[in-house]
């Protein structure tokens, strides 16, 4: 080695000469800039993953031969020359610099100075606000890529899956899927409403694709105020690494999020709920069906999950979901709610055995405890066994809001109301459950609004008996008139009908308004269960409106639970008879 290289003053002298600290200056800017470049513009356009790797290690290659080129070669006017080595004996003269290369080497450094500072404050600052806002997360529809009927259900399976691992982790407040759901297609919100809608900081959506034994996933992370994309991913394996797959968006998306996870919420994210990866599509499609609440939608969940019990008889979810499917074949009286109860008790119990720590099985079991048996203290301690394992589960919040409605326990009942509708603003049965809580309490405004806002979500949605009543119990009979004609009269009742009540009410009163509705509900061949015995007690005809409630009781319809708060039926309390049925139904007087 030259002796001028040992000294180290020397050596960077020569290196100057040579002009290669220029070179690596401007080099290191331009590389800079590059690099960030590219990250910046590798989510927007969709590019792969590996651009960026790809670009740095190009640039690397570069640097070195940059380095290289800048030792041997010199650029002057003349062209590009070997640049000339120093003579021992001769003075190193101070080579004299360029304005354009003086320039070049000082912005390169004014440049990466800024982005340096940009980037870190820019990042801290990012960091520092999602580290500060509520994680209140929905979980949209992801986009089905696949045209395959087979696979029809993926786009909604997925997003729901999702949604499921991600309440595992304390930290998060996840709406639930019910009320995301409805956020889907082209012509959905943009990101901004959604989350202005639900009341969600961050949405989560994505697209995924199906080939048989292999399954493509793209997520992405958006802070839903200023649509600000967080991070995506796409994750890519073969479909029998499915669990593998959501465990690792779930912890990725934590990750992202800022939040702390605790052993024991990793566990649970890792935790494979079968072993059989073709059980878990058909418990998945099995939920898609079950999701529609309609009648035909429920038995077909049936046939998935009895399907993927035959493939793995110890698959708690799929023992699950019959309970969940066969408590609404029965609740909503698309069976004969006994026979229905008793097969949902069953695999509730079998779904408990596999697996104790599955918050439906036991909010499942707390409906069929008061609904079918009147055992209220059973009933609660399941309630309340299904929340201590998931206080996010909306659907066990709103049953046990119900259920202390049913006792009268109304302000324990507004508080897990609120819990329910906070997690599931958008579902119509919350809604509805809440105005029909509201009428119960007499809040008969509130109770009107959230009927209304039930209508707004789900047009179809079947009112019955409660919109009529609270117009009645506030005495506007002429809007009860016409709650009563638009959704129970049930039949056509003919163009006359409405001038004839309102001429009824006019000349003879509302007593009389209310026989002219009980003559046309007598006349049905299914008068409204609900109605009847309300119209027959404010008229103060007790002993009609007593037969008729005793006969449902007796029937186990679950309507007739709430009759203790019921304010229709008032006058009836004093009524021997009245505190028998209390009596049947494991109540005490209110």
């Amino acid at each position: 080695m030259p002796e001028k290289f040992n000294n180290p003053f020397h050596f960077w002298q020569e290196l100057k000469r040579r002009k290669v600290i220029r070179v690596i200056t401007v080099y290191a800017a331009a590389a800079f800039v590059i690099i960030e470049l590219t990250n910046n513009i590798t989510e927007p356009l969709s590019l792969p993953e590996w651009v960026p790797t790809l670009v740095i290690v190009l640039l690397a290659i570069g640097f070195l031969i940059s380095i290289v080129m800048s030792w041997i070669f010199d650029i002057t006017p003349e062209g590009v020359i070997k640049t000339k080595s120093v003579k021992k004996d001769q003075k190193t003269e101070k080579p004299v610099a360029s304005n354009g290369w003086k320039i070049a080497t000082g912005v390169s450094i004014v440049v990466i100075i800024g982005l340096v500072i940009f980037n870190v404050v820019g990042d801290k600052t990012k960091t520092k606000n999602i580290a500060g806002l509520e994680k209140s997360i929905a979980v949209l529809p992801f986009e089905n890529w696949n045209s395959d009927e087979e696979y029809a259900h993926m786009g909604d399976a997925i997003a729901n899956e999702i949604n499921t691992q991600l309440a595992k982790i304390k930290e998060f407040h996840i709406f639930s899927y019910t009320s995301s759901s409805q956020y889907k297609g082209s012509d959905k919100p943009s990101i901004t409403q959604i989350g202005k809608e639900l009341g969600a900081n961050f949405i989560i959506e994505g697209t995924i694709e199906r080939q048989k034994e292999e399954v493509s996933i793209h997520v992405q992370v958006i802070q839903a105020k200023n649509d600000d994309h967080i991070w995506a991913h796409e994750f890519k394996d073969k479909w029998n690494n499915i669990f593998i797959i959501r465990s690792e968006i779930a912890l990725r998306i934590a990750e992202e999020l800022k939040a702390a996870l605790s052993t024991e919420e990793i566990e649970k994210l890792e935790i494979k709920p079968t072993e059989n990866v073709e059980a878990y599509d058909l418990y998945m499609k099995g939920r898609y069906y079950w999701n529609s609440r309609t009648k035909e939608g429920v038995m077909k969940s049936i046939e998935y999950f009895k399907q993927a019990i035959e493939l793995d008889n110890e698959y708690a979810l799929a023992y699950s979901g019959l309970a969940d499917a066969y408590h609404i074949l029965g609740d909503w009286y698309y069976m004969d709610p006994d026979s229905a109860l008793k097969k949902a008790r069953l695999f509730a119990f079998q779904s408990i055995l596999i697996d104790n720590e599955i918050a439906e099985p036991y909010a499942t079991l707390g409906n069929i405890f008061w609904q079918m048996s009147f055992e209220y203290e059973l009933a609660e301690l399941m309630y309340k066994h299904s929340l201590q394992i998931n206080p996010y589960y909306s659907s066990a919040n709103q049953c046990y809001a119900l259920f202390l409605t049913s006792l009268g326990r109304f302000k324990e009942a507004f508080n897990y109301l609120d819990i329910a509708f906070n997690l599931d603003p958008e579902s119509a049965i919350i809604n509805y459950a809440s105005g029909f809580i509201y009428y119960l309490a007499e809040e008969y405004d509130k109770a009107l609004f959230k009927f209304n806002q039930t209508f707004r979500i789900a047009q179809n949605f079947y009112y019955e008996y409660y919109p009529f009543a609270c117009y009645l119990q506030k005495g506007l009979y002429t809007e009860a008139i016409s709650e009563y004609e638009k959704t129970l009269s049930g039949i056509p009742i003919g163009e006359g009908f409405h001038q004839d009540a309102i001429q009824i009410l006019g000349n003879k009163g509302a007593d009389e308004l209310m026989r002219y509705i009980i003559k046309l509900e007598i006349q049905k061949e299914n008068p409204d269960r609900l109605l009847l015995p309300a119209l027959y007690a404010f008229i103060g005809e007790n002993e009609q409106a007593l037969d008729i409630l005793e006969s449902n009781v007796n029937d186990k319809i679950t309507d007739f639970l709430f009759i203790n708060v019921e304010p229709a039926y008032k006058n009836l309390h004093s009524e021997s008879r009245f505190i028998e049925l209390l009596g049947k139904l494991g109540m005490e007087n209110k």
